[in-house]
């Protein structure tokens, strides 16, 4: 499944989708799989690589004022896949929300700023709001809520 189409070139989106779908699948198979962990791509997740793409995402899935969480991390980060679980589990939380994985090592520009593995940035509107590094799963979930709009919690299935 397409994670989304992003304008340009059919062959450009392609490329852009597989190279996205690549990262979501690295990341989800060292947490040894999407069951329980990552929800599928596509709906309120997806994952970037590049400048282009990522500054398009930010931009499509916060223009109407949506909450835009971007998890930043890298192919050889130890510490990025502890967090996944929780970052997924948001995801399912706050439909309302777009939960974005990033490749830093594939963002020369944005990754310069990124100083520790993983870092959580909140974006609305394309502006950061708030920035999270050295996190556990509960500062992840407080920060997601208190970023995002008043709309209903979809809590965790027991």
């Amino acid at each position: 499944k397409p994670l989304a189409t992003m304008g340009g070139t059919k062959d450009m989106d392609k490329a852009h989708d597989d190279a996205a779908n690549a990262v979501l699948s690295a990341m989800t198979e060292k947490m040894g799989g999407a069951p329980g962990g990552m929800p599928e791509a596509g709906g309120n997740l997806s994952a970037v690589r590049g400048e282009d793409q990522f500054g398009r995402t930010l931009w499509e899935k916060g223009k109407n004022g949506a909450l835009v969480v971007v998890k930043y991390g890298a192919a050889w980060c130890k510490h990025c896949p502890m967090m996944l679980p929780e970052f997924g589990a948001a995801a399912r939380r706050h439909p309302e929300a777009h939960f974005v994985l990033a490749d830093v090592d594939t963002l020369p520009e944005t990754g310069k700023d990124i100083r520790f593995t993983p870092t959580f940035s909140f974006y609305r509107g394309g502006v950061k709001l708030d920035e999270i590094t050295r996190t556990s799963p509960q500062q992840l979930r407080d920060h997601v809520w208190m970023h995002a709009p008043d709309k209903p919690y979809v809590p965790d299935e027991a």
